[in-house]
């Protein structure tokens, strides 16, 4: 047997065994967490994370397939699946699972009206959390998703709003770094406020 046929009968096997490398979930674009927290005054701040050469977003990617640890059928992630564990992953685990877990089945999300080529974004009300233990965190070291992320930032709902519908690009949190918000994150909220339909944020 040539080492060729050896090898393709060798990934035939591994695909087979792994149907979650063997398939790709595109049943959607993919969904995220917007988090924020309502201070004591009633005003709002908003927690985004920085991916390099990107900028400035909400917290979430695309979907991945799922894989019975029994016989079955693999299957793609929901949206609120998909936006749980990016929301976990991208945050090194700073956003509280318990919390999540229980608000992302009834947050309001935009845009309100979507299809599989829309990014969904759950925006949901958080406990302050404290951002410092983002480099600290113990994470996978394996995992990529983890370590897509390389700061986080606040910044409050009235000047993320203002940013959205700027017409250039500007320093979101000055004192991290000078990026401004990932193009299509900023044109996802600015379509939104367009529409009228992000009136998620509750004081």
């Amino acid at each position: 047997m040539s080492k060729i046929i050896h090898n393709i009968l060798i990934f035939c096997c591994l695909a087979l065994s792994l149907p979650a490398l063997a398939q790709e979930c595109d049943e959607y674009i993919g969904a995220g967490v917007l988090p924020y927290v309502v201070l004591q005054d009633g005003s709002i701040n908003v927690l985004l994370a920085h991916e390099q050469g990107r900028g400035w977003s909400s917290f979430g990617g695309g979907p991945k397939m799922i894989s019975p640890r029994k016989r079955g059928q693999s299957r793609c992630e929901t949206r609120l699946e998909t936006a749980l564990r990016e929301a976990l992953e991208e945050s090194r685990r700073v956003l509280p699972k318990q919390v999540l877990e229980t608000a992302l089945p009834t947050a309001d999300v935009y845009p309100p009206q979507y299809s599989s080529r829309d990014f969904l974004t759950f925006v949901v009300a958080i406990p302050p959390v404290d951002i410092d233990n983002f480099t600290s965190n113990a994470v996978p070291p394996n995992d990529s998703g983890y370590h897509e992320t390389n700061a986080l930032g606040w910044v409050t709902l009235t000047k993320l709003l203002s940013l959205a519908q700027a017409d250039k690009v500007e320093p979101v949190v000055p004192t991290v770094n000078n990026s401004g918000l990932y193009i299509p994150f900023r044109e996802g909220l600015r379509e939104a406020l367009r529409m009228g339909s992000v009136t998620a944020f509750k004081p």
